[in-house]
């Protein structure tokens, strides 16, 4: 008898296991096909700015819809950010091990989320999806539109600020909940490389420059540049590709324990 409850116990853990590793799965899943819809779309801005066919950074997000507009998906840079946010929870949720962590990204998701669809170009990763949130969302989460700018303008003397702070502390927190010291996973190891590169450009491009644009003319100027925007978003560039790779290898190593 105590050998068949044994038997049972270990058949109930190898199913856990097996629902574990198809939610984990699933976040790389949404991960993947989110960050590499973004890479591509980036690299095509970049390719744009690049070859210095406009001026401005409203310019590049005017050229990336042109080109979402002639393939049908106008939302899909919404739909794909709305993604690797939702895989990013889901392996927090499967692969973090401090609770504490977990129950911090929940708060700061929420956070996050409401960027993404009232304020995307207060955010230095959402910036791309401005003009791209679905009308249909905007109009059910309207009446949450007044409680939200009220938090955004916090800080009254510098009004994107709050969306770099958070989009920050997003990231910062991300990292620190995927980490995980036993057992060390190549999938993850990329992922949280990618987010230190876009932690360093977030705190530089969200937090120290609004600041500065606000007191020096040079630097205000200067944010409205070509350099500028190749600067920030090439590093960006590079890490949704790192995102692609990390959590393609996830993917495909569904039955790795």
């Amino acid at each position: 008898m105590g050998q068949n409850i044994n038997q049972k116990g270990d058949e109930r853990n190898q199913g856990t296991k097996i629902v574990y590793k198809i939610f984990r799965t699933f976040g790389f899943g949404l991960l993947l096909i989110g960050s590499a819809i973004l890479a591509v779309t980036m690299i095509i801005i970049l390719r744009e700015a690049l070859g210095s066919t406009a001026d401005s950074f409203e310019g590049y997000v005017t050229i990336m819809k042109d080109y979402l507009n002639k393939i049908g998906i106008p939302n899909l840079v919404f739909y794909a950010q709305l993604m690797v946010m939702l895989g990013s929870l889901i392996l927090v949720m499967s692969v973090g091990r401090n609770w504490f962590l977990k129950t911090f990204f929940i708060i700061v998701f929420i956070f996050m989320s409401a960027y993404l669809i009232y304020q995307p170009e207060h955010s230095v990763l959402f910036y791309p999806v401005v003009g791209n949130v679905p009308a249909g969302i905007t109009k059910v989460v309207e009446p949450g539109l007044k409680y939200f700018n009220e938090f955004d303008t916090l800080i009254k003397n510098y009004p994107r600020l709050m969306g770099g702070i958070i989009t920050a502390l997003y990231v910062i927190v991300l990292s620190s909940a995927l980490y995980r010291k036993r057992p060390k996973r190549f999938s993850v190891g990329l992922i949280r490389a990618s987010l230190g590169l876009i932690t360093f450009m977030t705190i530089v491009s969200g937090i120290l420059i609004p600041i500065a644009a606000t007191h020096i003319e040079f630097i205000e100027g200067f944010t409205t540049s070509n350099v500028y925007f190749i600067g920030v978003y090439v590093p960006i560039a590079i890490s949704l590709v790192l995102q692609t790779i990390g959590s393609l290898i996830g993917t495909i190593f569904f039955f790795v324990k």
